[in-house]
């Protein structure tokens, strides 16, 4: 039987093993899971360490982190018109704060880019 090339492992789990998956996404906590689908804290410690099951959540987490990052960017339009008009027309203090915020996360940006120059530079590298 040949495996669907779209299916991932948290399609082929069980649907119980789906739900708590699910579940563990939704709440981070064992124990809701576990009430979740009806098995003790243990089980799903010991689900975690299966490797299917560990795919599975590993899909979902990175998932659900691209859903946040395309909802992050749809407000990233919102933010820098916030900030603007905070320094278009907000206190001494407010705009002291946004300039924070702009500055921190403009080092920061910059960090990250760098870092990732000097991954690639590295991969590169490497037989």
């Amino acid at each position: 039987m040949t495996q669907d090339a779209t299916e991932t492992a948290f399609d082929r789990l069980p649907s119980h093993k789906r739900r708590a998956v699910e579940v563990l996404l939704a709440t981070g906590r064992v124990g809701q899971a576990a009430e979740a689908v009806k098995v003790s804290r243990s089980t799903i410690a010991r689900w975690q360490r299966e490797p299917d099951f560990a795919q599975a959540l590993r899909e979902q987490e990175t998932e659900a982190v691209g859903n946040l990052n395309r909802s992050l960017i749809a407000l990233a339009d919102k933010s820098i018109d916030a900030l603007v008009s905070v320094f278009d027309a907000g206190t001494l203090s407010q705009k002291l704060r946004a300039a924070d915020i702009v500055l921190g996360r403009l080092l920061a940006w910059r960090e990250l880019t760098e870092l990732e120059a000097r991954i690639t530079a590295l991969e590169s590298r490497t037989p």
